[in-house]
């Protein structure tokens, strides 16, 4: 098997995984928030403390040129004053777990789509996969349909691709 043709079945099966994983989670997630909340009085504060982190991992991979550093604190400011526009602690999460959808459905996407138009389909199927997260919670007895959380779910997934544009270019990826 080529390293092209291992990569994207690699790549595939996180994107793949990781959506199984938001979607098979949303039953326990409510139970898991409150166990969170009766245990740490800290609990409002993970979102930003998880979020903190992935900055700081991003930061070691940003190329150090002036305009993608500025884009990139410009972007963590709005991803930062965006999940303190959220009501409640356990909407700042969801905000971080579309962001990341959207990493990980560019990496696959990027093997089939060129570059440019992958920016496109990451967005609109992290959209749709948003969706779909929200019609299987209003099936759920102990969730909700929320419109609200659809565009909280595009809204991140949108600041995750403006994010992947920041440090990633065409030249980035080979044919």
């Amino acid at each position: 098997m080529r390293k092209s043709t291992s990569q994207k079945l690699y790549d595939g099966a996180l994107a793949i995984g990781y959506v199984l994983l938001l979607w098979g989670s949303a039953p326990f997630v409510p139970a898991l928030w409150s166990l969170l909340e009766r245990r740490f009085s800290w609990s409002p504060f993970l979102p930003y403390l998880i979020s903190s982190l992935l900055v700081l991992l991003c930061w070691g991979y940003l190329p150090r040129r002036f305009f993608r550093i500025l884009s990139f604190l410009m972007l963590a400011g709005i991803f930062l004053v965006s999940m303190s526009c959220l009501k409640r602690p356990v909407e700042r999460i969801h905000f971080i777990e579309y962001g990341l959808l959207s990493f990980f459905l560019f990496r696959f996407l990027r093997h089939s789509v060129k570059v440019p138009w992958s920016y496109g389909l990451t967005l609109v199927g992290t959209f749709l996969i948003g969706v779909v997260d929200e019609i299987l919670q209003g099936f759920l007895p102990n969730r909700v349909f929320d419109l609200r959380d659809i565009w909280i779910n595009a809204w991140a997934g949108g600041l995750g691709v403006v994010c992947l544009s920041i440090f990633l270019t065409p030249s980035s990826f080979p044919p």
